[in-house]
């Protein structure tokens, strides 16, 4: 009518789903009328054919076919009303989607215009440099702990260690050495290459007992 509102997709669907609710509860009621008629029929045709009244029977019996013909299409009436719902539903749904989509469309225009791609590559390589040049100086950093503290102290204790162990070890092997017998070496084994095995074989046992 002239002046009404115009009702909303969403609107429309709602009073759509409204109707066809009100016609499948009215499509109901009707089932039900017409099972109770048939009951009805089938107890009146039994109870004629008990009594061998082929008459009425006969016409009895049409009648309970053109019922059941009548309840066969009410169901698929309600049927397919129940389907217009389904439709109706998939379309407003449709709608939707393609509304959101309209929507994006129109925001992924508007930051394309906004993002300049020269200003944009100029921040990227910028990002870059500033990123780089932080992880200079976290080098830096890392090496001034490192010098901090790995001091004078440090090299001065290290050198005592090396020089305590050196020292046992001449100690052991000056021991070791005197019980070796000249004559006993193999041949093709020089006296420097036993040493040697001694300063390992001493190494080994002294290490265990420092600090």
């Amino acid at each position: 009518m002239f002046g009404q509102k115009k009702l909303t997709p969403k609107e429309q669907l709602r009073e759509t789903k409204r109707e066809i609710r009100h016609n499948e509860r009215d499509m109901d009621r009707e089932l039900q009328n017409l099972a109770r008629e048939e009951a009805k029929l089938i107890h009146d045709i039994k109870k004629m054919a008990a009594n061998n009244q082929h008459g009425p029977l006969k016409v009895m019996a049409k009648n309970l076919v053109q019922l059941r013909a009548q309840k066969d299409k009410l169901i698929t009436m309600k049927t397919t009303m129940t389907g217009v719902g389904y439709k109706a539903s998939l379309m407003h749904s449709q709608a939707a989607v393609g509304q959101a989509m309209g929507r994006m469309t129109g925001v992924m225009g508007d930051m394309n215009e906004m993002m300049d791609a020269t200003k944009t590559s100029k921040v990227m390589t910028e990002f870059a440099r500033q990123n780089e040049y932080m992880n200079v100086k976290e080098d830096l950093l890392d090496d001034a702990l490192m010098d901090a503290f790995d001091g004078d102290g440090v090299e001065e204790e290290a050198e005592s260690v090396v020089n305590q162990v050196l020292e046992e070890i001449g100690l052991e092997l000056g021991s070791k050495m005197a019980d070796v017998p000249v004559g006993k070496l193999r041949d093709g084994v020089d006296k420097e290459s036993i040493e040697d095995k001694a300063a390992l074989e001493a190494l080994h046992k002294v290490l265990p007992s420092l600090p």
